[in-house]
């Protein structure tokens, strides 16, 4: 009797192993990968979804078109915001529009948001005047989206320096650049990759 509870022990255990194993190779650490470009990454430790906020992505003789972020689910977003008047934006915008050029695909986007009060045809021409053409236009359809980042102060969201969120394909925000970054840089693209493919 012992012995064939034994064998059965060590058969559960050598499945489990075996479940786990897979598992745990997807669940590295994400400082790991916190090097050169972006080693000062604020990481969060919590899940923050973002899935809900609602985005006008196009304006025509229809009216708003209206999408939230839940329909970019499975893809690893990086996410601003930008102003015209903003002078650190262009700068901000240019790394990211060069990170959209090199490594957008169906499996990552920049989400610039655009927090000026005009017409969404001049969010578009800005855009295009300053070579930003693969970047999309977005606002902020409720002109809240900034105030209620803001309010989670896990988030650490303050100050005038050009941000940006970085969003898993569940929506959930796993870190924050506080300054600009090369999204482009080896390091850079092993973390987005890392995200894309679900081991971090």
């Amino acid at each position: 009797m012992w012995l064939s509870f034994r064998r059965i022990f060590t058969a559960l255990f050598a499945l489990t192993a075996a479940w786990a194993a897979p598992l745990a190779a997807q669940q590295e650490d994400i400082s790991d990968y916190l090097t050169g470009e972006i080693k000062h990454l604020n990481v969060m430790h919590r899940d923050v979804n973002v899935h809900d906020f609602l985005l006008v992505s196009a304006f025509d003789k229809n009216g708003k078109t209206l999408e939230r972020l839940a329909e970019k689910k499975g893809k690893v977003l990086l996410l601003t915001f930008w102003s015209r008047a903003c002078l650190s934006c262009r700068s901000h915008m240019r790394q990211l529009a060069a990170a959209q050029d090199e490594l957008g695909s169906d499996k990552l986007e920049v989400v610039a948001i655009n927090l000026d009060q005009f017409q969404f045809s001049r969010v578009r021409k800005t855009l295009d005047q300053r070579g930003l053409e693969t970047l999309a236009a977005y606002q902020d359809h409720n002109r809240n989206l900034p105030f209620r980042i803001a309010a989670d102060p896990d988030l650490a969201f303050f100050g005038r320096a050009p941000k940006t969120l970085v969003i898993d394909p569940d929506g959930n925000v796993r870190a924050i650049a506080n300054t600009r970054k090369d999204w482009t840089t080896p390091e850079a693209k092993a973390f987005l990759e890392a995200l894309q493919d679900g081991r971090i």
